[in-house]
C-alpha cells in the first residue's frame, strides 16, 4: 500500500524547541519545591545554564528535563517521544534516572561507565547546583546543615568522579555560582529603546530589581507584595531579577510592549486621578452620612465605598490589561504576545487557573483565530 506523502508528513512529529521545553519541564515540576521552598522548575533552568556555550541542543533539551523520569509519575521515555524528543536526548534522560534501590555511587558509576559524554555533563552540572552554597543563604539552620552533609558525604566525591572521567570536558561546566546575566540586561534594555524611539517614553529606563522572597522591601509599595513580574510606573519599567535570567529572548518584546503599552496609554495618570477623586468623594459621602444618617452612617458609607472602589479597580485593571494586551500584538504580533503571556503565567504562577490572565489568553486566542 502506498502512503501519500501529505499522510508521511502528518506522522511527523515537530521537534521543540528550547522555549517548548522550558515550558514542559515547569509545568512537569509546578508543584514541585526545593529544600529552600523554591519552584523545583528554576533548577533545571540553571543546570542547563551551567553547560555553558559549549553545550549541544541535545544536553540543553536532556538537561531541562533531566528529573523528569524521575521525579514525575506519569513521564516515561514514551511520552517524552511522544513530545517529539530524539534517541540521543531520551537516552541521556534514561541515565540520569536514579533506577530504584541504586546506591548513589552505583548511580554515578552507571553514568561514567555509559561513556555518554553529554550525560556526564548534565550530571556534573546538576551537582555543581546542589553545592551552590549560595543558594542556601537564608534557610533555617537545619536545612543548611542537611544541604551540607548531602554536599561532604554525596556530591562533592561525585563531582570528583566524573571531573575525573570528562577530563577537559568538565572543564565548560560552570562550577561556582552562576553570576548575573549582564547581556541579557542590556537585551532587555536594548528593546526598551527600539519599542519607545522617537516618544517621550525613549527617557524611560530599564531597572532590573532582585527579589528574594515575598517581602522584600523596596521604593515601589507593590514591590513588597509580589515575588517575581514586570511593572510600568513612571518614570520607568521594572523587572525582577528572575524575569531577566529565565525570560527566553524572544519573548521579551511582547512582555515589553505589553508594559511600554501601560506607559503609551497614560493608564498610570488614571490610576492617580482614580485614587484622588476616590478620596474626595469618600471624603464628601462619609461627611454627608455622618449628619443625615447618625449613628452608622458613616460605618455603612465607608463599608460601601470600599464595596464600589473593589469592584471599579477590578472592571479598570481588566480593561487596561486588555488594552495593553491590544497594544503588544500591534508591536509584538499575536502569536509572540499569547506565548509571551502564557510564559510569564507559568513562570510566575505555575499551573494554577489564573482567571483573569486566562481569560486574556482565551481572547486574544479567539481574536487571532477570526483574523
Amino acid at each position: 500500500m502506498r502512503i501519500s506523502p501529505w499522510a508521511r508528513k502528518a506522522k511527523i512529529i515537530k521537534h521543540p524547541s528550547i522555549l517548548d521545553t522550558i515550558t514542559l519541564a515547569s509545568s512537569l515540576h509546578a508543584d514541585q519545591v526545593d529544600k529552600l521552598g523554591v519552584p523545583y522548575y528554576f533548577h533545571p533552568m540553571r543546570v542547563m545554564a551551567r553547560l555553558g556555550s559549549a553545550s549541544t541542543e541535545a544536553e540543553k533539551h536532556a538537561a531541562l528535563l533531566h528529573d523528569v523520569l524521575e521525579d514525575v509519575v506519569h513521564a516515561t521515555a514514551d511520552f517524552l517521544r511522544e513530545q517529539g524528543y530524539t534517541e540521543e536526548e531520551i537516552e541521556m534522560c534514561q541515565l540520569l534516572r536514579r533506577l530504584d534501590g541504586e546506591t548513589y555511587p552505583a548511580f554515578i558509576d552507571r553514568i561514567i561507565d555509559s561513556g555518554n559524554v553529554g550525560a556526564m555533563r548534565i550530571k556534573l552540572s546538576d551537582l555543581y547546583d546542589n553545592t551552590d552554597e549560595e543558594r542556601a543563604i537564608g534557610a533555617s539552620s537545619d536545612v543548611r546543615r542537611q544541604l551540607v552533609d548531602m554536599a561532604d558525604n554525596r556530591y562533592r566525591p561525585a563531582i570528583a568522579k566524573l571531573k575525573l572521567a570528562l577530563g577537559h570536558f568538565a572543564t565548560t561546566v560552570t562550577s561556582g555560582p552562576l553570576t548575573f546575566d549582564h547581556n541579557a540586561v542590556k537585551h532587555w534594555k536594548k528593546e526598551a529603546r527600539r519599542l519607545s524611539e522617537g516618544t517621550l517614553l525613549s527617557r524611560f529606563p530599564i531597572r532590573v530589581v532582585e527579589k528574594h522572597g515575598l517581602f522584600t522591601p523596596w521604593y515601589l509599595p507593590m514591590f513588597w507584595f509580589t515575588r517575581s513580574g514586570v511593572f510600568a510606573f513612571p518614570p520607568f519599567i521594572a523587572v525582577t531579577r528572575d524575569v531577566v535570567e529565565a525570560c527566553p529572548r524572544p519573548l521579551v518584546r511582547p512582555i515589553l510592549a505589553h508594559e511600554i503599552g501601560h506607559l503609551h496609554k497614560l493608564h498610570s495618570v488614571f490610576w492617580f486621578a482614580f485614587i484622588l477623586l476616590f478620596f474626595k468623594l469618600g471624603k464628601l459621602l462619609i461627611a454627608f452620612a455622618g449628619n443625615h444618617f447618625a449613628p452608622y452612617g458613616q460605618l455603612w458609607a465607608f463599608i460601601g465605598l470600599i464595596v464600589v472602589a473593589a469592584m471599579a479597580t477590578f472592571r479598570i485593571q481588566h480593561w487596561f490589561e486588555r488594552s495593553a494586551d491590544d497594544y503588544a500584538v500591534e508591536v509584538a504580533g499575536p502569536d509572540l504576545t499569547i506565548k509571551a503571556i502564557k510564559w510569564a503565567k507559568q513562570h510566575i504562577h505555575g499551573d494554577r487557573s489564573i482567571p483573569w490572565i486566562d481569560g486574556r489568553i482565551a481572547r486574544l486566542e479567539a481574536r487571532h483565530a477570526t483574523d
